[in-house]
């Protein structure tokens, strides 16, 4: 799960990648920190300040032993593989989502083309951080993960947005959000709409019903009440 509040990476991209892929198990194992250093080959202050980043992102879990994510595993597996198109389309599904990159994408879309300074401060401001070192050192690393995601393109020193990545990843979200519609294991989807009227070869006539209330006096005589039905019977039937 994303959380509300995202940390900056506290290493390159190429650091964060091998971090992701050391936490990559076949019985989806979680690790403490002295494993995954050992794993990733990075020394455990390293680990620990990356970790902020990936728990926030939502690509690996919280607590003392950490695992993978079920996206941070198809990430993880995507980079074992070395499966660049997997890789982009699955740090688009992670980014995407997330509340505090939709500034930034508004933003980008008004200024068309920025450089990585104003890239860099737009990026610092969506994520509420302090100007220092260490963030802009983050938030570079989280506009590298753009541009490998293909959300961000650069060009002549200047970055822009891609259009349709957020258009494509925003349609899987549809997608994965919508009601499928309830079938039979085996059986073709069952249609949400009413099945069409059968044809009919003569018109259709709206039917009527009429109540008849009769009443006799109790000292009628059997001929007088036959007189009734039978002038009822003419009226009626003739």
């Amino acid at each position: 799960m994303v959380s509300d509040k995202i940390f900056a990476p506290a290493s390159p991209y190429s650091v964060v990648k091998k971090i992701i892929h050391a936490y990559l198990s076949p019985q989806d194992k979680r690790f403490d920190l002295d494993e995954i250093a050992k794993r990733s080959g990075q020394a455990r202050d390293t680990i620990t300040r990356n970790n902020r980043f990936l728990v926030s992102m939502g690509i690996i879990t919280p607590g003392i032993k950490k695992g993978l994510s079920p996206i941070g595993k198809q990430l993880a597996l995507a980079i074992d593989h070395n499966d660049q198109d997997n890789i982009r389309k699955i740090w688009r599904k992670i980014i995407v989502p997330v509340p505090s990159f939709e500034s930034v994408f508004q933003r980008l879309k008004i200024e068309k083309k920025t450089d990585q300074e104003q890239l860099t401060m737009i990026m610092l401001s969506s994520l509420e951080l302090k100007q220092n070192q260490r963030t802009t050192a983050g938030v570079r690393c989280i506009i590298k993960i753009f541009e490998e995601a293909d959300i961000l393109r650069k060009q002549d020193g200047k970055y822009e947005l891609n259009p349709s990545a957020l258009m494509a990843s925003e349609e899987n979200e549809r997608e994965k959000t919508s009601d499928p519609p309830s079938s039979t294991p085996g059986e073709p989807p069952t249609s949400r709409l009413s099945p069409p009227e059968p044809a009919r070869d003569e018109p259709v006539y709206p039917e009527v019903h009429i109540d008849i209330q009769i009443h006799i006096s109790a000292d009628a005589k059997p001929e007088q009440i036959d007189q009734v039905f039978l002038s009822m019977a003419k009226h009626l039937y003739n």
